[in-house]
């Protein structure tokens, strides 16, 4: 439950809950003064000092968690008891070395654990195998369902592409019959005008038979088809 929480239960700005917590019920301010807030810190250099703003012993257990959480713009590991909910550790960092001098003290409490919930991230599968050597890994349900609609996510571009592509080459084939259609048209075209100007046999079967019993799609049939049954029965029959 976060602060968000209580601003809408009381009517109150998030911010104002927030700075009431940090300043007077959790006991910053006071740990801050006396040196205590910082007294878990990781001198790394002369130069560098990793923050570790929580690290209760007493919060560890047989099953634990870790996770990163990014507050502001500084990112944080935090090690917390899934049976209780409370926080064990929480170092300023991501950085295995970092980690493991913390932990290295206590391997006592790292042995004792028995399940430890990570993502897939190579960072916590090495914090699992190297200092909570006795635990079994426990995947996280959060990135067991990522991997899963990004799997299915794959299947279905994959899929779409394969109908896209077929598509496209049937689509092609389309355009290369239109156009081999079109081409005997033109062709056909200009084969009757050439008759038609020769005033050949063809032309006059034409006239007589728009002038005889036959309706006009039998003419249609004989001036789409070949020239030679036209031909053939203008010459067997005489009108």
């Amino acid at each position: 439950m976060n602060t968000s929480v209580f601003s809408f239960i009381l009517n109150l700005p998030s911010q104002l809950i927030w700075r009431w917590y940090r300043d007077h019920l959790s006991g910053f301010r006071e740990s801050e003064a006396s040196g205590e807030h910082y007294q878990h810190d990781l001198t790394v250099s002369s130069d560098e000092t990793v923050r570790v703003p929580i690290y209760k012993k007493e919060n560890f257990g047989t099953s634990m968690a870790v996770d990163e959480k990014q507050i502001g713009e500084e990112m944080h590991t935090i090690i917390s008891n899934r049976d209780t909910g409370k926080i064990a550790l929480m170092v300023r960092s991501m950085r295995f070395e970092d980690l493991r001098s913390l932990l290295d003290v206590e391997s006592r409490l790292c042995r004792n654990v028995e399940t430890l919930t990570r993502d897939l991230s190579p960072l916590y599968a090495k914090v699992g195998d190297e200092l909570f050597f006795n635990s079994s890994p426990v995947a996280d349900k959060f990135h067991i369902i990522r991997s899963l609609m990004d799997a299915c996510q794959d299947v279905r571009v994959r899929y779409r592409q394969d109908l896209l592509r077929d598509r496209r080459l049937k689509y092609q084939e389309h355009k290369k019959l239109e156009k081999e259609h079109k081409k005997e048209s033109l062709l056909s075209a200009k084969k009757i005008k050439k008759i038609k100007g020769e005033k050949s046999p063809f032309f006059i079967v034409f006239l007589q038979l728009s002038k005889s019993k036959y309706n006009v799609q039998r003419y249609k049939f004989y001036r789409t088809t070949d020239l030679n049954p036209a031909i053939i029965l203008y010459k067997g029959h005489k009108y």
